[in-house]
This record gives C-alpha cells, sequence and structure tokens, in this order.
C-alpha cells in the first residue's frame, strides 16, 4: 500500500492482470497471510464494498467457499470450530486446475524435500457455507487469513433459493468438469471440486476453461495467500464498479488499467 497524507490515508491499488477476454481479472497486493488485525480490517471493508458495488450493478450476489489449507493459522482452526456450527458446511476438494493433477503423498516427496523446504501436499479441503444468510457472517470471522472465496451468481433479487440452485448446479458439473483433472483415481468422491485461481494461474488458462470451471459463476474473488493478493477475476469490464466505489483511474492508456482507492487507515508501509 501507498502512503498518501500526514493523516495517515492509503491509497490501495487495484493492478490489472492478463486475462483471457472476455475475462478481466485485476489482484490488490496484501502483506503475507493471516493478516495483522488492522490491515484485515481494511481489506475486509474493501471486499465487502466490493461485492456490495457488483450486486447493485449487475445483480450478482456472492456465495462463500473457504480453501482450508491455511486454516491452522493464527487460531483459524479454533474460529471456524466456534462458528461453523452455525453456517451449515459442505465439505469438497480444492486445487489449481492449471497446475499439476493433484496425487497422494509418496515416499519420495518425503525424502527428496530440501531441509526447510515447505512439502507440496494436494490433498487440501474445501467448503461451502450453505447457510447463504452466514456469508458475510462467515467471511468476517475468517477474512484476512488466506481462506476465503466469493462466487458471485446471477440472482435478480438475491434469492437464497436462486442462488442455492446456482451452486448445486456449479459443485454437480464440477464433479464431471475438475474431477477428471486429477491424478488416476486419486481424490475421487467429493461432493464438489473447487478451482483455486490467481493472477499467476491466468498464463496458463484460456477461456474456455474459466467458462468450464466457474460453470455460470460471474464474478470470483479470492484472498490468494500464496501470492500475496486479493485475486478478482470478473466477466464485466470493471470500470463501473471502479468508479461507483470512488476509485480513481491511475493510467490513460487504454485498455486495463490500475485504479486506487483511497482510505483512511493507520496502517504503515
Amino acid at each position: 500500500m501507498k502512503q498518501l497524507t500526514n493523516d495517515r490515508a492509503v491509497e490501495i491499488v487495484f493492478e490489472p492482470v492478463t486475462a483471457p477476454e472476455p475475462w478481466r481479472a485485476f489482484r490488490l497486493k496484501t502483506s503475507p497471510y493471516p493478516l495483522a488485525a488492522e490491515e484485515r480490517d481494511c481489506f475486509a471493508g474493501v471486499v465487502d464494498r466490493l461485492a456490495d458495488a457488483f450486486s447493485r450493478r449487475f445483480s450478482v450476489y456472492p456465495t462463500l467457499w473457504l480453501d482450508t489449507q491455511e486454516l491452522h493459522q493464527d487460531r483459524g482452526s479454533k474460529l471456524f470450530s466456534r462458528n461453523s456450527g452455525q453456517w451449515s458446511t459442505q465439505m469438497g476438494f480444492c486445487f489449481d486446475p492449471t497446475g499439476d493433477p493433484p496425487r497422494p503423498v509418496r515416499m519420495s516427496d518425503l525424502l527428496d524435500v530440501d531441509y526447510g523446504t515447505k512439502m507440496k501436499i494436494y490433498d487440501r479441503s474445501a467448503i461451502f457455507v450453505s447457510d447463504l444468510a452466514q456469508t458475510f457472517p462467515a467471511y468476517k470471522v475468517l477474512a484476512g487469513r488466506g481462506l476465503t472465496v466469493f462466487l458471485f451468481f446471477d440472482s435478480d433479487s438475491g434469492s437464497s433459493q436462486t442462488l442455492l440452485s446456482s451452486a448445486s448446479t456449479f459443485m454437480q458439473r464440477s464433479r464431471e468438469r475438475l474431477q477428471p483433472l486429477m491424478s488416476p483415481g486419486a481424490f475421487q468422491g467429493f461432493r464438489f471440486y473447487f478451482p483455486l485461481l490467481s493472477s499467476a494461474s491466468m498464463t496458463r488458462v484460456d477461456a474456455q476453461q474459466l467458462d468450464a470451471w466457474l460453470d455460470s459463476g460471474m464474478v470470483y474473488l479470492r484472498e490468494v495467500f500464496e501470492e500475496q493478493e486479493i485475486f478478482l477475476l470478473a466477466r464485466y469490464d470493471c470500470s463501473a464498479i471502479f468508479e461507483d466505489l470512488g476509485m480513481r483511474r491511475l493510467s490513460v492508456a487504454d485498455g486495463p488499467v490500475p485504479w486506487g482507492l483511497r482510505i483512511e487507515s493507520v496502517l504503515e508501509d
């Protein structure tokens, strides 16, 4: 984040990421996850405003999915255990579909890993918060830990029935479109398979794959702990959304450009 004034206001910048047409992508750089409390509150507020802006302008509404890889960090497991009884959670599997096919751990993985290096483990649980009234309460509990993903679907009125139907169809089709990307025989039988996308994965994907993996999802908004970012992927030109939020265009160039949002904060560089 960029320090602006003596009153410790900051400007956060959404940087454009090259994505296959007609998709648009941006990244917001963060500190390493889990975020400190002040930064967590700052970015959670930005995500909340983004979600509201997309709903108002395009009549798309968020559903919440969790990548549990880093749930053990910063009391995340305790917070989840304490609150998840209210969330009506459903369990699935999540992975980067642009990477290596997920497979079980092998003995060679244990023997070949360099000292001090984190071994890659493909077994990665995903959670869907199916009580949609708990979408934002659940997000506020776990925000800023590199766990949360919002997937937005069309709904004229934000109807829970419509959103749940879209989420259910997405889960069904994920078994058809994403489960085959597993290594043969690995990680079968999950209720759903959720794609973990990021700015880095945009270099390895085409529009047809995004359409298949996200099904009728219109907007994808993820905290990405690997890349230290908040990643935004949308089927829309996001300029109108950024203008709705009072953001300023940081370049006069044609095409996708950076956008800045000034926030009153006590955060330091």
